[in-house]
């Protein structure tokens, strides 16, 4: 199965180090492979988002031109394919951000905290793909 999966974050070593992260998870036992996409910003991420439909989104929650928040937000409000898509926001500043989290907007949205655990992202991508692996396979 291929779980295609798009990380946004305006940082190249982190969306490198995530992909890595991300490569090394071996959910529920499954043949999984994964095709990445990667987007420099909240902007360039809703552009992508537009593009193709998507298994799972990673993004950054401060980024320039358009926040984790906003795109999360946006992309929840406008009908598409990936309105609904599984979102894991990671953040150095979550707390900064947690009124924002509270609305509807936010549902099938997983946030973490930076720096990235390995084995914490890796339960938080099973939970939060999970229910589609299962059925997909």
């Amino acid at each position: 199965m291929e779980l295609k999966v798009l990380i946004v974050d305006d940082d190249e070593d982190v969306r490198e180090y995530t992909q890595d992260i991300i490569s090394q998870w071996k959910g529920l036992g499954l043949d999984v492979t994964f095709a990445f996409r990667s987007a420099i910003d909240g902007l360039d991420g809703m552009n992508k988002l537009h593009e193709e439909p998507f298994d799972l989104v990673i993004a950054d929650m401060k980024m320039p031109r358009m926040t984790g928040v906003q795109m999360v937000t946006a992309l929840r409000s406008n009908p598409g394919p990936n309105q609904q898509v599984p979102i894991i926001v990671v953040s150095g500043y979550a707390d900064s951000y947690s009124e924002a989290i509270k609305t509807d907007a936010w549902s099938h949205v997983f946030t973490l905290d930076k720096p990235l655990e390995q084995d914490r992202f890796h339960r938080v991508i099973t939970f939060a793909v999970g229910q589609k692996m299962r059925q997909g396979a």
